[in-house]
Formats: C-alpha cells, sequence, structure tokens
C-alpha cells in the first residue's frame, strides 16, 4: 500500500511539473505550480517513517561501535530523510507565494518600458542551424520593478505570428506601436505569472 500511494503521488507531482511547464502564462500555469508544491510536500512526508529507522540504526553505531550493516542502513536512512527535508522546504518556499497570489488574485500593472531581443539556440557549437530562438522580453513596470521574460519558440517567426498572451506581450513590445498605446498586464506579484495582457 505504501509503495501504491508513493506511485501515485509522484505520478501526480510530475505530471503538475508537466503541465506548469507547459503554460507559459496564465491561472492555469499558477495553479498546475501551486499543485506540484503540494505533491511535492505529499512526497515529502513519505520520508516521515523512516526517520524511527534512521535513529535506530544510529544508535547502534554509538552503542555498539563498527558495525557494517548498521553503518550502511543508517546512511541510508539519512539520505532518504535528508532529500525529504529538503523537498519539503523547497516546496513549502513555493507554495507559499503560490497559495497567497491564487487567493489574493492578479493585480494590474503597466509596462512603462518594454525592450525585445532574440537569440538563435544551437543544440551544438559545430551545428550552424539554431534548433531553437530565445525570445527575452525586459520590461519595466509602474511600480519601478523590473519583469524579465524568456520564450522559447522553434522558429524565428513564431512570435511575430502567435495569439494569446504571447502575441500580446511581443506587440506591445514593439516599437511601432503609439506613444499613446501601453501594455497593462494582470500581474502575480509574488509569482510574477502573467494571467493576462492587452495593449490599451
Amino acid at each position: 500500500m505504501f509503495a501504491g500511494l508513493a506511485v501515485v503521488i509522484a505520478a501526480l507531482f510530475f505530471t503538475s511539473i508537466t503541465m506548469a511547464q507547459a503554460n507559459d502564462f496564465g491561472t492555469a500555469k499558477l495553479q498546475w505550480q501551486f499543485a506540484a508544491c503540494v505533491f511535492g510536500l505529499a512526497a515529502a512526508g513519505l520520508c516521515i517513517p523512516f526517520v524511527p529507522a534512521a535513529v535506530r540504526y544510529t544508535r547502534m553505531l554509538f552503542t555498539e561501535g563498527e558495525n557494517e550493516t548498521a553503518e550502511t542502513r543508517a546512511s541510508g536512512y539519512a539520505l532518504i530523510c535528508f532529500i525529504g527535508l529538503a523537498a519539503a522546504v523547497i516546496a513549502i518556499s513555493n507554495a507559499v507565494p503560490a497559495a497567497r497570489d491564487l487567493n489574493e488574485g492578479p493585480q494590474t500593472r503597466t509596462a512603462t518600458s518594454c525592450y525585445f531581443y532574440q537569440s538563435p539556440v544551437k543544440s551544438s557549437p559545430t551545428n550552424t542551424i539554431p534548433s531553437s530562438y530565445q525570445n527575452e522580453l525586459t520590461m519595466t513596470l509602474d511600480d519601478k520593478s523590473k519583469l524579465v521574460l524568456v520564450i522559447k519558440t522553434e522558429k524565428r517567426e513564431d512570435l511575430q505570428s502567435a495569439s494569446g498572451i504571447r502575441g500580446t506581450l511581443y506587440n506591445g513590445c514593439l516599437s511601432h506601436h503609439p506613444s499613446s498605446k501601453k501594455l497593462v498586464l494582470d500581474l502575480y506579484p509574488r509569482t510574477q505569472i502573467i494571467a493576462d495582457a492587452r495593449i490599451v
């Protein structure tokens, strides 16, 4: 039963991470990111039953002296506990801001400046044809904060023809838009996830 539960939680954890990475923007990305934190915390909790065993074998080393079996098991259980603790710290540190953003919702921010830079990504130094492109958008918001977004595309012109939030961000960063036009973001402030974007 314990093994089956571990498999289910691990599957949910990796599914959540995959779904979070599949979405560049939107509330769905934040929801999947929070879900990954919850399942990561649950996975860390599975390490709790190993704590008594780690303590027991560690005591054996101190009371019985050199014991190869006890040393091996103590090291193994201690490693599991350490991994669980590290996973719990990472999950909690990411879950708290995500939970607060979900609870309070996004804030409206206006980009006072935005710069777009595209660079090719090569799969190897000897490959002359780019395998993908890295699109970097650097924004200064009306609260003086900086927001840097990196969007990867397969083709050079993919972002130009993109729809939805991607297309809005690209068009909002172009210099040929009149100065009266503003790029407005619905931004989750703690996770820096963009829920929506529009040009007004």
